[in-house]
């Protein structure tokens, strides 16, 4: 018990360490209010056009955050000055169109070569025009079916009530489990994201100390196991501890004050996340036995969770074999166990007590 005391005030003296606690608490929190930050993606239109079903199809647009421009060539001026992203040239008989169906050629889309996401702008763009002529679309058929009667205004404001009131083209979502489908917000998977950083780096800092010649000068006077035994586990055993205990506050606090209240429920997931990047953190020293090679680690491993970690986009439902070579990967592992609690969680029960005594098995098979 001496050992783990000690090795508590050592942490406590130990700026780095404390630095990075700060750190972790500060980048999370920061990462939680990104949505109030972060400005979405504008576009712009122009309808040369009027009419009642183009008016009320522009209004739409306007309050989805579309700007309206007079002419092709100011929207074009704001494209390639960067104020806006993407933008829509309607033609000037877009009214006829609508009303008679005929769509082709309705829709001349310009875009920014750095335009974020341009599909889903154009799958809007479209989504709006159906939207309006979607009455029309069934009058040819009414024609042949009923001939002689007037049905088009009929249609065409129970269409309009429908859209006004959101009734219309409305869906039934569910879920496998059959809970309510929930959307995670770009400041969760971002302050997730973040977090899985820091519980990846932390420990492997910590095994870098094993290399550094303050240490190497105490396996000197103690010996290697003693050294490990007294020194080195115990640090490393009491930063996880204070590392978790962070965790139970920061989260729950963190979903609080922010609102993200989502946030709270990656609790367990990040708990399992941080013992299993522990018990990484005792092997990898086996394995690389430089401190710059453990430090050289963290370039790859970040870069590769900026690309497969689902922080922007999950690119396993564009490349399913992603999700094979993403497991391997120590900052996925808070996604893993949030899938998959039980399972992920005996293996980091399991895999603390193995570690240590992978390592400390090393250390007897080593002469002093």
């Amino acid at each position: 018990m001496s050992f783990v005391l000690l090795a508590f005030k050592r942490l406590c003296r130990s700026l780095p360490f404390l630095l990075s606690l700060l750190c972790l608490t500060l980048c999370v929190t920061a990462s939680l209010y990104a949505n109030r930050a972060i400005e979405p993606s504008t576009a712009g239109y122009v309808a040369l056009g009027e009419g009642e079903e183009t008016e009320a199809m522009l209004m739409r647009l306007s309050g989805k955050g579309f700007v309206r421009y007079q002419t092709q060539e100011t929207l074009r001026e704001a494209i390639a000055r960067g104020e806006i992203d993407c933008g829509v040239l309607f033609p000037a008989d877009l009214e006829e169109r609508i009303t008679s169906a005929n769509l082709e050629k309705s829709i001349l889309f310009l875009r920014s070569p750095t335009a974020p996401l341009p599909v889903l702008f154009r799958l809007e763009i479209v989504t709006e025009l159906l939207t309006s002529a979607s009455p029309y679309f069934s009058t040819p058929i009414l024609e042949k079916l009923a001939p002689g009667a007037d049905l088009e205004d009929e249609i065409v404001n129970r269409y309009r009530y429908e859209t006004q009131n959101g009734t219309g083209f409305v869906f039934d979502v569910e879920t496998v489990s059959g809970e309510p489908p929930k959307e995670t917000g770009f400041a969760v998977s971002l302050a997730v994201t973040v977090l899985s950083i820091f519980l990846f780096l932390m420990p492997l800092l910590q095994g870098c100390r094993l290399f550094q010649q303050s240490y190497t000068e105490l396996e000197g006077r103690l010996g290697k196991k003693t050294a490990l035994r007294t020194v080195f586990l115990p640090e490393a055993l009491t930063s996880l501890v204070m590392t978790c205990l962070l965790l139970c506050l920061l989260l729950p606090l963190g979903a609080k004050i922010s609102g993200q209240t989502d946030f709270a429920a990656w609790l367990v997931p990040a708990l399992t996340a941080a013992v299993l990047s522990a018990s990484l953190g005792l092997v990898l020293p086996l394995l690389l036995r430089r401190a710059d090679s453990l430090q050289m680690l963290t370039v790859p491993v970040l870069l590769l969770t900026l690309v497969l970690c689902p922080l922007f986009i999950n690119l396993a439902l564009l490349f399913p074999q992603v999700s094979v070579f993403r497991s391997l990967l120590p900052t996925y592992w808070i996604f893993a166990a949030k899938d998959a609690p039980l399972l992920l969680g005996t293996i980091a029960i399991l895999s603390l007590p193995i570690a240590c005594f992978v390592l400390y098995l090393s250390k007897c098979r080593t002469k002093d």
